[in-house]
């Protein structure tokens, strides 16, 4: 089988988010565009080296995702016996930038919910605001995901790369968004992520709120929660492999 013909069935196999799932079908793709659409066996260091080397100039964050989805793939790939050997391994992840988060205020926070009718969006708010979710983790969701038969209720999260958690629902907005969804049906099915997204950031522009995104909201929460909870804490609800992402919010 050649790359291309492994790779959907690798993301397949992962669980991805459908957003997630998009991207890593298009690094799949521009990873073939270079070192060819191969038996994996035969890619060899120097063709790693090759599509590397092309990402000069894109920002740290679209390398290290690139870089990170193909060493995965070939992880995967070593495990089934497809190729003996992993050449991304070679290449050394570039750190992430060491940006503090920039999160939405109280206030702002108070003025983009006034100007944000009652629907969908008032959810994707409340679940990124009051609960930290991602974007695709919101779409993932589903009305049976909220158990309300514990105290405090319970929401299944669907995580980066397939995971599940589950997380309580502490936040008593978000608990009131929650309380009137169906059980059974995908709540937000109509939209994808870079609706999410624009949605968002039109009603923060309506609210005056400039410099800000969707993401903010999920910082917002962060720094929240750090105010009421240890950082491994917090680094458990947000999600977080280190410690280290989550500690970025302490020094704000």
């Amino acid at each position: 089988m050649t790359l291309s013909e492994v790779a959907p069935l690798w993301i397949t196999a992962r669980s991805y988010a459908p957003s997630s799932r998009k991207l890593r079908e298009i690094q799949v793709r521009d990873f073939v565009e270079v070192v060819g659409d191969v038996n994996p066996a035969d890619v060899e260091l120097v063709d790693v080296l090759r599509w590397w080397s092309g990402l000069e100039g894109q920002s740290t964050n679209t390398r290290r995702s690139s870089l990170m989805a193909m060493r995965n793939l070939f992880r995967w790939m070593v495990q089934l016996g497809m190729t003996p050997t992993n050449p991304v391994e070679a290449i050394r992840v570039p750190p992430e930038p060491d940006l503090a988060p920039n999160a939405v205020t109280v206030e702002e926070l108070g003025r983009l919910w006034s100007v944000t009718p009652d629907g969908p969006m008032r959810l994707v708010i409340a679940l990124a605001a009051g609960a930290g979710l991602r974007r695709a983790e919101i779409l993932s969701l589903r009305g049976n995901d909220v158990d309300r038969s514990a105290e405090p209720w319970l929401i299944t999260v669907r995580r980066k790369g397939g995971k599940v958690q589950v997380l309580p629902v502490e936040s008593p907005w978000l608990r009131a968004e929650l309380a009137g969804l169906p059980r059974t049906k995908d709540l937000l099915v109509a939209y994808n992520a870079d609706y999410l997204t624009t949605a968002v950031k039109r009603l923060m522009l309506e609210a005056g709120i400039e410099n800000r995104s969707l993401h903010s909201l999920r910082h917002f929460f962060a720094q929240d929660a750090l105010r009421r909870n240890p950082v491994n804490r917090v680094q458990q609800l947000m999600g977080h492999k280190s410690l280290g992402t989550t500690g970025r919010y302490l020094a704000i």
